[in-house]
């Protein structure tokens, strides 16, 4: 059942998993065809690889604090593609 869901999630999502220091470590088909690069070009990379000029540093700073305080933090973001 798990295995089901999390393909779900995966397949109508855009989906990427980083590290504590934001280091790309996942990232689904979806992430991969809307940025433009392929898997083994973003895994390792930074996340900010992605990150569109638009966004402030200061929208980033709050998604971390919130993360690390294990809350959950809801945004739409911009990235390059």
């Amino acid at each position: 059942m798990f295995k089901q869901y999390k393909e779900a999630i995966e397949n109508s999502n855009i989906v990427s998993k980083t590290d504590i220091y934001g280091i790309i470590t996942f990232a689904n088909d979806e992430f991969c065809k809307i940025s433009g690069y392929s898997r083994d070009e973003l895994i390792g990379q930074d996340h900010n690889i992605v990150r569109h000029p638009d966004i402030s540093t200061d929208n980033f700073r709050r998604l971390w604090q919130t993360i690390l305080t294990k809350n959950t933090y809801r945004a739409t973001v911009k990235n390059l593609a």
